[in-house]
């Protein structure tokens, strides 16, 4: 096949028609809506170190077959997997490890494709070495360290180049077994186990604590403005910057405004003292986003834990993933999911050296799932 291969460094060179027609409808992140608002509100950028430099195949007619998000990288924040040690060691050893190439949904630890393309077209075999051998010349060609791929499917995690170190870490996601209700799924825990969960959301519920679902498009300017306001607190009583701005959620609102859910926490006053923002897909629930403006105990775990249990036992949705980290969605109901990365290194000696890291590190992250496993509050547990 006669084909070409791009590096556009913004979506507007891209159909969106084209690019949606590769998307999976249960990824919401991989769609163009999500990808732009990133690019438009200058969340990504050179200014903020994340640089837009997409891996792109066409045909000679200029038709879209395959895409990949990837970014220059010059530091390694918003990336939900560390390799701050290894850039110390580059820099020990008198090399840079910035800039490097990062192919991620950027400040989203979420698992989906990380190549779009069309199967009628192309075979992902013949893809996967053609796109593994143009990053690993691009990062010979164009002075980049490393290459590294955040969050793959199972898809692209089991077939990498051999050059590429392989890791793994864990995630702890929810799984639908066809409840009825949310006291359907608590029936199915420890006495012990169910007995707390309700003693969690008592406690809140006797403090007049009540909540709301918002679907993008009925938000007021209020509410908006309540939830940037909850959104940046996180960040800020951390004295941090955070990551997302207000034209970003107002881009994303606007395009994607089926896929956006918003839940708001009250106090008996009727003010706002919390939100989370949920992103649907067609069959999952990811909750990203999260923010309060008071800092009560268990209410962390009711607007980001439970209400979503609930709303995809309401709504028949299968998973949620409720996002990075976090041993304590065990003893909630959530359970371990092995989540993977894939590193070109293009120093050899540092390439071994990492290898021999990862290497150690996937025995001690596979224990870690099995051992987590004997967490989980189910009376008969069942791993999905």
């Amino acid at each position: 096949m006669d084909i070409r291969i791009k590096f556009p460094t913004q979506l507007s060179d891209i159909n969106e028609q084209e690019f949606d027609s590769l998307s999976d409808p249960d990824q919401p992140f991989m769609r163009y809506a999500f990808l732009k608002a990133l690019e438009l509100s200058e969340c990504v950028c050179a200014k903020t170190g994340w640089e837009p430099y997409h891996f792109s195949v066409w045909t000679k007619g200029g038709r879209l077959l395959a895409f990949s998000p990837v970014y220059k990288k010059r530091h390694s924040y918003g990336e939900y997997v560390f390799d701050w040690a290894w850039a110390d060691a580059y820099a020990r050893h008198g090399y840079n490890y910035y800039p490097k190439l990062l192919a991620s949904i950027p400040f989203t630890p979420s698992v989906s494709a990380r190549i779009l393309f069309d199967a009628t077209a192309i075979k992902w075999a013949e893809l996967e070495s053609l796109y593994s051998q143009t990053i690993e010349k691009h990062c010979l060609d164009h002075d980049f360290s490393s290459a590294h791929i955040l969050f793959p499917d199972a898809n692209h995690s089991e077939h990498a180049s051999e050059l590429w170190g392989h890791r793994k870490g864990v995630q702890y996601h929810w799984f639908n077994k066809g409840y009825q209700n949310f006291e359907d799924f608590l029936d199915c825990l420890s006495s012990r186990k169910r007995k707390n969960i309700r003693k969690e959301r008592r406690q809140l519920s006797d403090q007049g604590i009540h909540y709301q679902w918002i679907e993008a498009n009925a938000l007021s300017e209020g509410q908006f403005e309540d939830f940037v306001a909850c959104y940046q607190s996180t960040y800020h009583v951390r004295g941090q910057a955070p990551y997302l701005n207000r034209v970003f959620f107002e881009r994303l609102f606007r395009s994607m405004p089926e896929h956006c859910l918003l839940l708001f926490a009250f106090d008996a006053d009727e003010r706002v003292i919390a939100s989370a923002l949920f992103i649907k897909g067609e069959s999952s629930l990811y909750g990203r986003y999260w923010g309060a403006l008071k800092g009560i105990p268990l209410l962390h775990f009711e607007v980001c834990y439970y209400a979503g249990i609930e709303y995809c036992i309401e709504h028949g949705l299968k998973r949620f993933d409720a996002g990075a980290q976090g041993e304590h969605k065990l003893l909630r109901g959530f359970e371990p999911v092995t989540t993977h990365s894939l590193h070109y290194i293009q120093h050899p000696e540092f390439r071994g050296a990492i290898d021999r890291f990862l290497d150690e590190e996937r025995e001690h992250i596979e224990q870690f799932n099995e051992d987590a496993k004997r967490w989980l509050p189910y009376k008969n547990v069942s791993h999905s």
